[in-house]
């Protein structure tokens, strides 16, 4: 390599040693000699990407340049590029991700506040505390034993309501025994021994206490000591008080007669024998005999207790000796008590 010597004197605002080259004729002079006319002196951790090798990577990114470093990057399959400028969400849109991908399926993006809301509404779910847990209504435990569960409401005018439109109690006992305690029904006060009634002209419906059923008697005796049967009710299980009205009507022509007979029987076959008789009774009247008499016989009411639908006959006859006998009229009826 050839050697160049460069004298102090020649060096423009030289220093006083004529060792120490610091100016720049002295440093083109050397890296031209020296082979290194490219190299910048310039420290590793300073130098710049090579034109080739940005262009290198220019290939492979993409993106806007004001992208921060921490946002996630997706390697694009079509461009072969490695994408950078997805936000969570967008990255999130562009993988399709569902909870069940995570093993999350049964889980629900419902916050805490949202789980411990004041007001939840639960459907057909059974509540359990046979462990260490404690249920309460309004601050009171709910406590069960040995089959039986207790309520608390603290304050004097705490109200239970019933948000379906049927609500329906099994099995429970309503007490208001305690002072200050009222039970009402359609906001009427019901208490021992005093059950209030209908307020207007309605009846009793179908298995209500009250229930009323009632037929019009119509019959033709027309053969002296033959019975007929005058009408009939059919009753539905339960406790009836039954009772019956028989008008003998001598319209038809007996001229004369002495014996009168009526029984309330569940028998069908016309009879007036005491044994066919609910009471075990036959209501009869006997008379001189005479014409022309028309009379009336009535039953008291009498209870039954019936555990399937009963059908109860009103039978009748009459003893004459001459005419074409009696018409028979009235009602029989029996109504629910209880």
């Amino acid at each position: 390599m050839a050697t160049v010597t460069v004298t102090h004197a020649s060096l423009t605002g030289a220093a006083a040693n004529p060792n120490v080259l610091v100016d720049g004729p002295k440093w083109d002079a050397q890296h031209a000699v020296s082979g290194l006319e490219n190299v910048d002196n310039t420290s590793d951790a300073n130098k710049p990407v090579s034109t080739a090798t940005q262009t290198a990577l220019d290939a492979k990114v993409t993106g806007p340049a004001s992208v921060t470093d921490d946002l996630p990057a997706i390697f694009d399959g079509t461009t072969g590029k490695l994408i950078k400028s997805k936000t969570y969400a967008a990255f999130k849109t562009l993988l399709a991700l569902v909870k069940g991908d995570v093993g999350l399926g049964n889980v629900d993006n419902t916050s805490d506040a949202t789980k411990n809301s004041a007001s939840a509404t639960l459907t057909n779910k059974t509540i359990d505390t046979a462990g260490p847990n404690t249920l309460k209504v309004n601050g009171n435990t709910l406590a069960a034993s040995s089959g039986t569960a207790t309520v608390t409401f603290p304050n004097s005018t705490d109200t239970l309501v019933g948000k379906a439109t049927t609500d329906t109690f099994s099995n429970k006992t309503f007490n208001a025994a305690d002072s200050g305690n009222t039970l009402q029904i359609n906001s009427v006060t019901v208490s021992r021994g005093q059950y209030p009634g209908t307020s207007t002209n309605d009846s009793a419906t179908a298995g209500n206490v009250g229930e009323h059923v009632q037929t019009t008697l119509s019959g033709t005796l027309s053969s002296s000591g033959t019975a007929v049967a005058c009408g009939n009710i059919t009753l539905p299980a339960g406790d009836w008080d039954i009772a019956a009205n028989v008008y003998f009507n001598a319209s038809n022509g007996a001229t004369t007669a002495t014996d009168w007979n009526s029984i309330i029987s569940t028998s069908s076959t016309p009879s007036v024998a005491s044994g066919n008789s609910i009471t075990g009774l036959v209501n009869h009247e006997r008379r001189p005999s005479g014409a022309d008499v028309s009379l009336t016989q009535s039953h008291v009411s009498h209870r039954v207790s019936i555990t399937s639908s009963t059908t109860y006959y009103l039978h009748a006859n009459a003893t004459f000796s001459a005419g074409l006998g009696f018409g028979v009229n009235g009602w029989l009826q029996a109504r629910r008590p209880r």
